[in-house]
């Protein structure tokens, strides 16, 4: 089920890729903060996964191995 709390993590991811290197963070730190983020507002399912985002989505915006959650095509905890 899709939900607010799962648009705001995606935001979360969107909004600060655009400032990683204003921030001095790096593509790593910013996926570990939005895992920190989803934990917070409670959109982690039982086992700890975050929502899934889209492996060319991730590509795109350079994310691609930071341990994010991807709608590949096995199981529900999936990362790339």
């Amino acid at each position: 089920m899709h939900t607010a709390a799962e648009d705001c993590y995606k935001a979360f991811i969107g909004f600060h890729n655009g400032y990683v290197n204003k921030m001095g963070w790096s593509k790593q730190n910013l996926c570990d903060a939005a895992k920190k983020f989803a934990q917070m507002i409670n959109v982690c399912d039982s086992n700890g996964d975050t929502p899934r985002l889209g492996a060319s989505l991730v590509q795109k915006m350079g994310l691609s191995g930071c341990g994010l959650n991807t709608g590949g095509g096995g199981g529900y905890g999936d990362r790339y």
